[in-house]
């Protein structure tokens, strides 16, 4: 073979061989932008839930201060707090819809201890601090036992994101290790 055909040879070998690294590094970039997309696709609906956890925190405390200070008012921000709580709640079942039974749950926690806040604070205000006081401690329906159900409800939710992103993760590590690329 002459020198010529063998420089033809090798200069088609590099071009081959420099096409398929191109391809291989556009399939690479393809699998991490994909990555770093179900990524944020997974950060949102943790977004929301803690989102939602400060507002069911609101919620609790305005409806503990009309009941404290005796002024309604307070109720029409626990009410603001409780309806930016459902638009998380919609916002975590649009990200994650196979998640639609507990966020249903969570709503109807949600809804329970919305209104017995309004009916405590309601009592305290009409009724006085023992009647008050007997609505917040009702065994199972109580606003005390309705907190602890809508906290149950939570621990459930974040337990339920932690275990999508450890899977995301472990998606990502396992498909970085097949390629030989550091997690």
């Amino acid at each position: 073979m002459s020198l010529k055909r063998q420089i033809y040879s090798l200069v088609a070998l590099i071009g081959i061989l420099m096409s398929l690294l191109v391809l291989e590094s556009m399939y690479l970039l393809d699998q991490i932008g994909d990555g770093i997309e179900q990524r944020e696709r997974n950060t949102e609906p943790f977004e929301a839930a803690l989102v939602l956890r400060y507002h069911v925190a609101q919620v609790q405390q305005f409806a503990t201060d009309a009941s404290a200070v005796g002024d309604a008012e307070s109720l029409k921000e626990a009410a603001e707090h409780f309806s930016l709580a459902n638009q998380q709640l919609d916002a975590i079942v649009l990200s994650l819809p196979e998640q639609a039974d507990l966020v249903a749950t969570i709503r109807a926690n949600l809804g329970k201890f919305h209104a017995t806040g309004i009916r405590m604070a309601n009592t305290y205000i009409q009724q006085g601090q023992a009647a008050g006081n007997a609505v917040m401690k009702e065994p199972g329906s109580g606003f005390d036992d309705q907190g602890k159900a809508l906290a149950g409800s939570f621990d459930s939710l974040f337990s339920q994101l932690k275990k999508v992103n450890a899977e995301l993760k472990q998606h990502l590590t396992i498909g970085n290790m097949m390629r030989g690329l550091q997690p």
